[in-house]
């Protein structure tokens, strides 16, 4: 029998007795590419641009992913998959800390429906599977399966790049679902992440909230139950693997250390804070495992939440105020007192890391910096409108050089300079609707 070590996770449910739409996920289907058939070529999504901006929803736009009618699943992997962390050379063992990865998550999921003891359905989760872009099976199940960027290639010297000479999407949908009872529909191949060169991690496609959103990893780390009997017996069980054994950062970790178990159960604790009882045989694979109750379902009537809100002068130092916050209170929840002066080193410590892009290449006076960054973060410059003055000829770039004018000039240039921010504040108007900077002042 293989030794096998069972890590619990979170299993997260929705019931939806009819579909939904939902804010979605990045859509790459809207970036602009040539396709090439038949001979020829054409242009598709001309009117976007080819920039990130393109694929994302508007702020408070309208909702854009339609989720089915049924059940939805999404399970939270083990926190270790969640972490990025230095990457160790397999042969040496030395870590390399100029980089921070994430570890390989699973990629087969066995999910299983019950009734009471009875099982119902199981289907098979392949996260690393890779559709063909021209497979008709994906563009029907288009609005359940997870869409990623694709095409981009690395050049030798390091850049990337997007491949133009294909012809063909830059995008492609990852994960398939297969219920294993009778025969599996007709599909093309497809192929796999490792096949293309690329893993399969929390971050996805390289966003760090990937695996948290469920539009956005839904065919990947969740699965939709189209058909199940909603009842006070219902539940699903959810099994994690990995398809190639070498994958497994278990298995990976007890090969290191089959000669010494102490020390593979102390690695396993430190680096996993997981533990392992048997003293003499360490494990030789990992199982994640989470179940899940219909008790547990969240219903059509969404649950009440607290609403927590910050309020600061900008975006970031409002999302530093709110997570110090949550920590400080996390770190001393009986001792209010010791909450303020931690929320402000936390503050600043989340504040250096929002704003590290800032800092980079500063290496004097790093401490000087920030603060300097944090105080003009504070100020928000704008457009200035333009004003008229009369000033007598040769004295352009005196300040004080004025010029006391008969009463109805002096009328006449007020009223100028009334219309003229009058039409400044609509100018700016306009700009801010197209999403642009109004043009920069000009002095007359």
């Amino acid at each position: 029998m293989t030794r096998t070590l069972i890590v619990p996770m979170l299993v997260d449910g929705i019931v939806l007795p009819e579909g939904r739409t939902v804010v979605g996920a990045p859509d790459f289907r809207r970036l602009p590419y040539t396709a090439k058939d038949d001979g020829g070529q054409r242009d598709v999504n001309v009117g976007s641009p080819f920039l990130a901006e393109s694929t994302h929803n508007e702020v408070f736009s309208d909702d854009s992913l339609q989720l089915g009618a049924g059940v939805h699943l999404h399970w939270t992997m083990p926190r270790p998959f969640r972490t990025a962390v230095h990457p160790i050379d397999p042969t040496t063992g030395a870590v390399d800390q100029s980089k921070a990865v994430f570890r390989k998550a699973p990629d087969r999921w066995l999910v299983c429906s019950w009734a009471d003891s009875e099982l119902q359905k199981c289907w098979l989760i392949e996260g690393d599977f890779v559709w063909s872009w021209d497979d008709p099976a994906a563009s029907t199940l288009g609005e359940a399966l997870s869409v990623w960027p694709w095409r981009f290639v690395r050049d030798p010297n390091g850049s990337i790049r997007f491949d133009t000479t294909l012809g063909e999407p830059p995008w492609r949908y990852v994960g398939r679902s297969r219920q294993l009872a009778g025969a599996w529909p007709n599909q093309k191949p497809g192929t796999s992440l490792k096949s293309v060169g690329e893993t399969l991690t929390a971050e996805g496609y390289g966003d760090p909230t990937f695996a948290a959103y469920y539009p956005s990893c839904r065919s990947v780390f969740g699965h939709h139950d189209a058909d199940p009997t909603i009842n006070d017996a219902l539940s699903y069980e959810v099994f994690g693997w990995y398809s190639t054994a070498a994958d497994d950062p278990v298995a990976e970790l007890a090969g290191r250390f089959a000669s010494d178990a102490a020390k593979f159960r102390h690695r396993l604790k430190r680096d996993f804070e997981w533990s392992w009882d048997q003293a003499d045989s360490p494990p030789e694979r990992k199982l994640c495992y989470g179940r899940l109750h219909a008790k547990n379902f969240t219903g059509e009537a969404r649950d009440a939440v607290e609403l927590q809100l910050a309020i600061a002068g900008s975006g970031t130092e409002a999302l530093a105020c709110l997570l110090a916050a949550k920590m400080a209170a996390r770190r001393y929840p009986n001792d209010p007192p010791r909450q303020i002066p931690e929320q402000q080193r936390l503050e600043r410590h989340l504040d250096a890391l929002l704003m590290s892009s800032q800092l980079k290449g500063h290496q004097v006076d790093i401490g000087d910096q920030l603060a300097i960054a944090r105080h003009q973060r504070s100020f928000q410059a704008i457009h200035g409108s333009v004003l008229h003055v009369l000033r007598p000829r040769g004295t352009e770039d005196k300040v004080d050089a004025g010029l006391i004018l008969p009463a109805s000039l002096a009328a006449d240039v007020d009223r100028l300079n009334a219309v003229q921010a009058n039409f400044d504040s609509r100018q700016a108007d306009v700009a801010a609707l197209l999403g642009e900077h109004p043009p920069a002042a000009k002095p007359h």
